[in-house]
């Protein structure tokens, strides 16, 4: 977390896995398919892997600290590459049709099967996207999947095998969520009832019930990294109720 250097290498790899061949080849393997559930989901967690390594470089270059990210002279015009391939090449798409295909809902309890390790990486992607992309965020709010993204898809909230902060699996859905409510209410847009007309829908889909169980998750503050998952979590949930 604390390795300056190692983070660096591991976002000029995500840089030239996103401005090449890769891409959409990864996005081939992770759309739902008759493929091996083990081949989608090694796909799916290095694209997740990917989209976040991006994500972060967007949240350092939108606040004047390119410098933190990438060192190589030619960085700034192959980042900003990444960040519109991302967009153009579908990966918003490729995601949604993982959640759409309900594979996050196969199980409620502990265990963990490939299906739902792909939805979750899944919800990891859109909730790198919507970090930093206002034009991701807009396709979302378009598509009216709010429902899906809440309640819909990820409903656990067991900790994740696939992070290494302890966060429940629903997070990277909940936040992708909350970035889209929050922008609608602070970015109107012609239609005076279209927030109103999102927040109904995600009422009727029981999201107050949902998120009153995301912040009931009870934080283990003595594990390492627990707390720091957890907190993301009901920060995301903390959002959606503003």
């Amino acid at each position: 977390r604390h390795d300056v250097e190692t983070a660096g290498a591991c976002r000029e790899a995500a840089v030239e896995i996103a401005t090449g061949p890769c891409l959409p080849a990864l996005m081939s393997l992770v759309r739902p398919s008759g493929r091996p559930l083990e081949l989608r989901q090694s796909a799916a967690e290095t694209l997740a892997a990917t989209v976040f390594a991006v994500g972060e470089l967007g949240r350092l270059w939108s606040r004047g600290h390119y410098e933190e990210g990438l060192e190589q002279s030619d960085a700034p015009a192959k980042f900003k590459e990444a960040l519109v391939l991302l967009n153009d090449e579908g990966v918003i798409d490729c995601a949604l049709a993982v959640l759409q295909s309900g594979g996050g809902q196969s199980s409620l309890g502990t265990q963990e099967s490939p299906a739902m390790r792909i939805a979750e990486a899944a919800g990891t992607m859109l909730s790198a996207m919507t970090s930093w992309s206002a034009e991701a965020i807009m396709e979302l709010q378009n598509r009216q999947v709010l429902s899906l993204l809440l309640v819909g898809s990820i409903d656990s909230t067991a900790p994740s095998s696939m992070r290494g902060d302890g966060a429940p699996r629903c997070v990277g859905t909940l936040d992708a969520a909350a970035s889209v409510l929050m922008f609608a209410w602070q970015h109107p847009s012609g239609a005076s009832s279209e927030l109103l007309d999102r927040l109904i829908e995600v009422i009727d889909a029981g999201v107050i019930p949902y998120l009153s169980r995301v912040l009931n998750i009870k934080v283990d503050w003595d594990a390492s990294d627990s707390p720091v998952g957890t907190m993301k979590a009901k920060a995301a949930a903390s959002r959606l109720l503003c």
